[in-house]
């Protein structure tokens, strides 16, 4: 068969890189303000969470464009306790909830009293209902999520209090309902055994049950636990480890944990382990980046592969740390990994991650490069986003109002926020993405005969171009073609009868040298007729061939009421002609043909008029 679908006449390639501006950004209406943590509704609205040491908690919520819609402080009027503000979620109506405790004592330490939990109205910042919990003992709230109903779920500490500033307590977990009503608490997995604590993190898994996890802070031990909704401990487990502790919860809903070796052992670093959601043991490594490593944060992508971040010291020079980012894959196999140290003069620190459904990680902390002060150990915010494949995409430098990064979120265009502790200061950076091609829609296939079809789709805004590609089903290399991009129809021509053909199209939305193209559509499938009948009337045509299957000869036997040319033609088929003949007949045709000669496989035997055509599948041996 002659192709109609032609040679590729662009040649497109590169791709548009992504970068990152600073829209604004805006301190806190307080002296004095610490960030604590940022989150966003649905709107993209962001709610920064602040406190101020000795003082209170401040919440206020900005649209995108940095807008004030209100903000509020509380202060328990407890003159001898003070607001410490842990964790804020959003809830499924935009309410605000926010975590934390209340603090006292007088120097150097200080001790925790209260777990404090709040719900303020999303639309107005007023203070819906305030709950506390220090029964029997210190209580401390750490962090906090809500469910599809609204109802909340409060992670922290009891016998909470601090030792040479460093925290001390078990884990407990609190559950209350809209309203504020506690619906139960519980710090104990199913043998009664008190869960050893602090507190790092609390998560949902893929079946919407709790996992909790923490470290000893004065052992070597990292604890994680699994409750449902109901409070019922499923399962809890224990592994060497300490320092900050983290879990990510993979697609296959198994549990990743992230601690560090104890300081006990020889050396110190970063330790994974993955578990099963019935908490077996599915793996263990340790990474070692060539010096003492400590976890930070850690996230899973949507094919299973683990982000992590951590720091540890510097391989020369002066005794700082650098923020060290790492990728390996489901079962632990290092992908890549990356050291962050662009202040030889300080420490780099990782503080907070958020990971897109894409794969790219967004790591915010604290570090370099030297922002040009006169001081030379200065530090900046810095905010870094990593690729799939660990590319340094951009880095975001903030000097004005903060040195830290303490919490990233990312909204729904992509854009990102980032609270400074310094100043409370909220940054809404702006990434400009690598444009988009979409893939054109609305795909059909009609208008088919015995050797013609037309493709029908719906035109792409802003398309230069369209491929179309096509093959015979049993084929395996496609012929394409290229359309322009205001074109939503290709009519085809010269195909075989009675045979398979898949196509598939995509979009090139840009000028050649950028290769910017879409994905391509889902193939399909048609199939042309067996014959095509003209005007003439009477007698139907009548094709026979035998033996079929054969492998010497085909006797073959034609009938029409039809006088004149008619072209017989042998084809296997990928279209490639075994052989043809052009004869007169005057209504009746018979001839035997040798085929001893030709590859085993199935062809197409095709007699053809100037009106009509007809087509018999032929096997040969």
């Amino acid at each position: 068969m002659k192709s109609t679908l032609l040679s590729l006449l662009l040649l497109l390639n590169g791709m548009l890189a992504g970068q990152v501006t600073e829209d604004w950004a805006i301190p806190g209406s307080i002296i004095g303000l610490q960030g604590k943590m940022v989150a966003v509704d649905l709107e993209d609205h962001v709610f920064t969470l602040s406190d101020i040491f000795n003082g209170d908690i401040y919440l206020s919520k900005r649209d995108q464009s940095g807008t004030l819609l209100w903000d509020v402080s509380y202060n328990n009027t407890t003159p001898s306790q003070w607001e410490v503000a842990s964790w804020i979620c959003i809830d499924p109506e935009g309410n605000a909830i926010v975590t934390g405790y209340t603090n006292t004592g007088f120097g150097s330490e200080w001790y925790p009293v209260q777990m404090v939990t709040m719900k303020f109205d999303g639309n107005t910042g007023t203070l819906l209902w305030r709950v506390t919990e220090n029964t029997g003992s210190a209580h401390r709230g750490r962090t906090c999520i809500t469910d599809a109903d609204g109802n909340i779920y409060v992670g922290g500490d009891i016998n909470a209090w601090m030792i040479s500033h460093s925290e001390v307590g078990n884990m407990t977990l609190v559950k209350y309902d809209p309203n504020g009503n506690k619906l139960w608490q519980t710090s104990q997995d199913a043998s009664g055994v008190a869960i050893p604590g602090p507190l790092q993190n609390l998560k949902f898994d893929q079946e919407g049950n709790l996992i909790i996890t923490g470290s000893a802070a004065f052992g070597s031990q990292q604890h994680t636990a699994k409750f449902n909704t109901a409070g019922v401990c499923l399962w809890h487990v224990s592994y060497t480890g300490y320092g900050p502790s983290d879990i990510a919860i993979t697609p296959l809903n198994e549990v990743v944990m992230m601690s560090s070796y104890s300081y006990l052992s020889t050396s110190i670093d970063i330790v994974l382990r993955k578990v099963s959601p019935i908490g077996t043991l599915i793996w263990e490594e340790t990474y070692d980046f060539g010096s003492a490593e400590i976890g930070r944060n850690i996230g899973c992508d949507l094919e299973g592969n683990i982000i992590a971040t951590g720091y540890g010291s510097q391989l020369s020079g002066l005794p700082y740390v650098d923020w060290i980012t790492f990728k390996v894959d489901g079962n632990g196999n290092g992908i890549w990994q990356d050291r962050y140290n662009e202040h030889a003069n300080n420490d780099e620190w990782p503080w907070s991650m958020v990971i897109d459904d894409s794969g790219n990680a967004y790591v915010t902390g604290s570090g370099g490069p030297w922002p040009g002060y006169f001081w030379t150990s200065l530090t900046q915010t810095v905010s870094v986003k990593y690729t799939p494949s660990g590319e340094r995409e951009w880095t975001a430098l903030h000097t004005t109002y903060s040195s830290v990064g303490k919490s990233i979120c990312l909204a729904s265009d992509q854009s990102l926020y980032v609270v400074g502790q310094g100043s409370g200061v909220t940054i809404h950076y702006n990434q400009v993405l690598p444009a988009t091609c979409v893939t054109p829609s609305g795909l059909l296939t009609s208008a088919v005969t015995a050797s013609t079809v037309r493709l029908d789709w719906t035109v792409v805004p802003g398309a230069l171009a369209y491929e179309v590609w096509g093959k015979p089903a049993i084929a395996t290399s496609w012929k394409r073609k290229v359309l322009p991009g205001t074109k939503s129809k290709f009519a085809v021509s010269g195909l075989n009868p009675n045979t398979d053909y898949d196509w598939k199209i995509r979009t090139i939305c840009d000028t050649i040298g950028t290769d910017l193209v879409s994905d391509f559509s889902p193939i399909q499938l048609f199939t042309t007729l067996t014959m095509r009948l003209g005007p003439a009337t009477g007698k139907i045509p009548s094709l026979s061939v035998s033996p079929n299957p054969s492998s010497d000869y085909l006797n073959i036997q034609w009938s029409a009421e039809y006088h004149g040319t008619v072209v017989v033609t042998l084809t296997n088929l990928l279209g490639q002609i075994a052989w043809t003949r052009i004869t007169e007949t005057n209504g009746f045709l018979t001839m035997t043909k040798p085929i001893e000669n030709l590859p085993s496989g199935l062809y197409l035997l095709t007699v053809q008029t100037p009106d009509y055509m007809e087509v018999v599948r032929v096997a040969i041996e």
